[in-house]
């Protein structure tokens, strides 16, 4: 193993390269990756790409961040002139990490290129036993490091908790800002609480008036009530501050606030307005109350916009973890935001919070605090929330003479729609969920089934994917069959369809 990314020589009997985006979204300059670059053509060297890698750089490509929008123009771009020189494999057919490793991970003379804190890193430590391939491995810092053995791979690509964070202890500041006060960030830039929006059990979030600019600000502050800012929560933010997420439509924690005092109090992010998803998505008569206009196709967007924010923050390995729809806000126009996410999983600092609702049924039961989430638990919460929208608030497990709580039917894997077609739906609640099961194209069918009751973990851009594809599908046929594009279906359109 090297530290230092001129030891590319020690790869130099790869015949095969595959790169993972997540490489690509994490460089902090385009100079490690043009000697790599470099290495490749010099030696002949073959490059592979996936489906994916171009799907995550559609979701790239629409974030704030001119510089990673850069980046990712650039790669693309280099990429092209590999396939000038016939250097560049394209693996259309491949959209989720695990599938191509699981065919090349015994291959001595390939070569995988990711981030350390990535889903395609999770998925190489579950062959750690028989690796047999080479590994270029991107850490926190930018360096790519060259891990030539499997022992090397392991240890720059399994991530532990940091466990000098855990524990109950909180900072015990002086005094709590509240509105009227003055807060101010590292850089010295202060800050007027000039109202109270809201509060919850962690803190209370204040709007506030950047001085010298004038009336109002585009951002909010949150200050933490006393004995909710500790080690963890500290140090996140911190990490938090040097991420750099940019994203439209993600309230991210953009920098420490300090009291007057100096004393770390909470931090300062994008307004957003709008409500809970938790309050449109309870019901087909709630959604459309709200939008009363709305189609089919309105909610699938709703879905693709909610993961493509999601899989934005799985790029610098950020796992939501407190994921729900009460944590994902829409406006009067139906653009949706995520928010408060301070507490989510970032390199190894854990995420302490979560709902059972969402909790994947191999870590219930676990606390949370003390472990680490994988990109696998995290699928299984992206599922629910998928399916809760695509039917209008209605849990998967949801079913008629269930278990006595929604966890025993998760874990059993209890879901109570068929395979593909419209018969054995006797388990389904009352409303409109028979329906909407009814109309969805039978590709769509057999993918909700294979997520929840084979108990498949699709990626998030193989849900997006889908996702899309039902709404092309929709956007072609709705003419001809107007009632597909419904969200409340009426029972004679549903027996036409038996």
């Amino acid at each position: 193993m090297s530290n230092n990314a001129d030891n590319f020589e020690l790869l130099n009997d790869i015949d095969l390269f595959v790169i993972d985006f997540s490489t690509i979204a994490n460089l902090n300059s385009t100079d490690v990756f043009d000697e790599l670059v470099n290495f490749w053509v010099n030696h002949r060297k073959s490059v592979a790409v996936t489906r994916d890698f171009y799907e995550n750089y559609d979701v790239i490509i629409q974030c704030r961040n001119e510089e990673q929008k850069r980046i990712a123009n650039y790669v693309v771009s280099t990429l092209e002139t590999l396939k000038g020189s016939n250097l560049l494999k394209y693996f259309s057919n491949q959209t989720r990490p695990g599938d191509l490793i699981e065919k090349l991970h015994k291959n001595p003379r390939v070569c995988f290129v990711y981030y350390k804190y990535s889903e395609f890193a999770e998925n190489v430590c579950d062959y750690e036993q028989n690796l047999m391939a080479k590994a270029i491995v991107l850490n926190a810092s930018g360096e790519l490091i060259v891990c030539t053995d499997k022992d090397a791979i392991w240890t720059e690509s399994f991530n532990r908790i940091d466990k000098s964070v855990i524990g109950d202890g909180f900072f015990k500041n002086s005094y709590i800002p509240t509105t009227g006060d003055y807060v101010k960030t590292r850089d010295g830039e202060r800050y007027h609480l000039t109202s109270t929006i809201g509060a919850g059990g962690e803190g209370t979030v204040y709007d506030c008036q950047k001085e010298g600019i004038g009336d109002g600000t585009d951002y909010v502050v949150k200050i933490y009530h006393k004995g909710q800012l500790n080690k963890l929560r500290l140090k996140k933010l911190m990490i938090m501050e040097t991420k750099k997420v940019d994203f439209n439509g993600v309230s991210w924690p953009e920098k420490l606030i300090y009291s007057e005092k100096g004393e770390p109090v909470g931090y300062i992010m994008k307004k957003i307005k709008g409500k809970p998803l938790s309050a449109i998505f309870s019901s087909d008569e709630d959604v459309l109350k709200e939008f009363p206009y709305w189609t089919r196709e309105n909610v699938l967007w709703v879905i693709i916009e909610v993961l493509k924010k999601i899989q934005y923050l799985h790029l610098f390995g950020i796992i939501v973890g407190d994921l729900r729809l009460r944590n994902i806000i829409i406006d009067q126009q139906g653009n949706v935001s995520l928010c408060d996410i301070d507490s989510c999983q970032i390199n190894d600092l854990p995420c302490p919070a979560g709902f059972p609702d969402f909790t994947a049924p191999e870590i219930y039961n676990i606390e949370f605090g003390k472990k680490l989430r994988t990109y696998r638990n995290e699928n299984f919460a992206c599922s629910v929330v998928l399916f809760k929208l695509l039917f209008c608030g209605l849990h998967p497990y949801d079913q008629i003479d269930g278990a006595d709580s929604i966890q025993m039917d998760i874990n059993r894997k209890k879901f109570p729609y068929p395979q593909c077609g419209t018969y054995g739906l006797e388990k389904v609640p009352w409303g409109p969920y028979k329906g909407i099961w009814k109309h969805l194209p039978i590709q769509y069918q057999m993918f909700l089934y294979n997520m929840f009751k084979v108990g498949e973990r699709y990626s998030v851009i193989e849900m997006i994917i889908m996702t899309q594809t039902y709404y092309n599908f929709l956007y072609k046929y709705k003419s001809y069959y107007y009632f597909v594009n419904d969200i409340t279906f009426e029972t004679e359109d549903i027996d036409d369809l038996d």
